[in-house]
């Protein structure tokens, strides 16, 4: 079955016993709420971890008015850009700052590696869908069901899930390696 808003959703509805709906648009208390929860729930989990299906890379182009100063450029960040998670300069001899909707860096040009926003669910992992169906879960329980206890269980199970979605996404790479050299060695 493809991934779809709303079937994330009809999970979510199911794992608090709540009716299913067709769509977010439905006439129905569920569908309001769901619609009214998606987003934030969707893009607060994405910022949460650099999932491999979120992470683009971009060129940037220097703003024409440059920072009053500290920095010798600012540039204007994608508007799909939700957190930003490394360069292309240097880290020991170029420092960049995100300020609002900007990268400040001392540099004439900078490509960015980011978490995008993605809004087209059939791009996410069944398992960031399933943590992100359990997330939303938490979110509208108590608006539909009225129970604190089903709230903070789903809120548990949502943790209990968060860690090896990050580390089953975190395996699909060979990670960062770190060799040994003279200064080391010297101990």
């Amino acid at each position: 079955m493809a991934i779809t808003e709303v079937t994330i959703c009809n999970s979510a509805l199911a794992k608090i016993g709540a009716q299913r709906i067709l769509s977010l648009n439905d006439n129905s208390e569920a569908a309001r709420v769901c619609k009214e929860q998606y987003e934030k729930g969707r893009d607060e989990l994405l910022i949460s971890h650099p999932w491999n299906f979120a992470i683009t890379r971009a060129p940037l182009s220097a703003h024409p008015t440059p920072p009053l100063f500290d920095w010798g450029a600012q540039f204007l960040l994608p508007s799909d850009c939700l957190r930003v998670v490394g360069t292309d300069i240097d880290t020991l001899q170029g420092k960049w700052h995100v300020e609002g909707r900007y990268l400040m860096a001392n540099t004439d040009s900078i490509s960015i590696k980011y978490i995008r926003r993605v809004v087209d669910a059939s791009q996410f992992t069944p398992t960031f869908a399933e943590l992100l169906s359990t997330k939303l879960a938490a979110d509208i329980c108590f608006s539909l069901v009225q129970s604190v206890q089903l709230k903070a269980a789903l809120y548990e199970e949502y943790e209990r899930k968060l860690r090896p979605a990050r580390s089953f996404d975190a395996q699909e790479s060979m990670g960062d390696r770190v060799y040994a050299d003279n200064w080391l060695h010297s101990r």
